[in-house]
């Protein structure tokens, strides 16, 4: 089994979120969320943890900034009908502090965003993750802000897409939700 990959990064898809990692000549290819990929420049150095996910036709490869990432995938593939993208889809939607906080508090219009989860398996996910996780530091009112954040940059035309990545990029430091939606406006811009 792989368990970390460290090397040059060769190539980067955006359309499926998946790196190439030049490891002494092998080019391993790494699927990973929208937010660590974002961060990867084509030849940089970059070390992953790694889900190996095998079946019978396949072998995927699935990286991780960081241990708690690469947890909380594995507990999210647990649930049934969430596969490795699905799960990596959920991962990419928020930071983990906010994605536990939203399974920790019934936060089902959060996971409903992923292309692919319904309601009911949203729901599924919370009812089967909710003990098993850590309560993440996150309040619940600093959950549901970043909530109505997403909403309100959804409701001004900029895609959940868009939306997710300026929350995500928000300082801890900014408080309340006016000061949230206009910080949240300058990082898309």
């Amino acid at each position: 089994m792989i368990g970390f990959l460290s090397g040059k990064v060769s190539h980067i898809n955006l359309e499926d979120n998946s790196v190439i990692i030049n490891i002494q000549g092998v080019g391993y290819v790494v699927y990973t969320t929208s937010h660590t990929i974002e961060k990867m420049r084509v030849n940089d150095e970059v070390g992953l943890h790694i889900y190996m996910s095998v079946k019978e036709t396949s072998i995927s490869l699935y990286g991780f900034d960081t241990i708690d990432e690469k947890t909380l995938f594995e507990m999210l593939t647990t649930v049934s009908g969430v596969g490795p993208k699905s799960a990596l889809m959920i991962l990419s939607i928020s930071d983990i502090k906010t994605i536990k906080s939203a399974i920790a508090h019934d936060k089902v219009s959060m996971l409903t965003r992923v292309s692919g989860i319904g309601k009911k398996i949203a729901q599924k996910i919370i009812m089967e993750l909710k003990d098993k996780i850590d309560d993440a530091p996150l309040s619940r009112e600093c959950s549901d802000e970043n909530e109505e954040v997403i909403e309100a940059l959804e409701a001004m035309g900029y895609s959940s897409k868009q939306a997710q990545r300026a929350v995500m990029k928000l300082s801890q430091n900014t408080k309340g939700l006016n000061a949230k939606i206009a910080e949240a406006l300058r990082n898309i811009n």
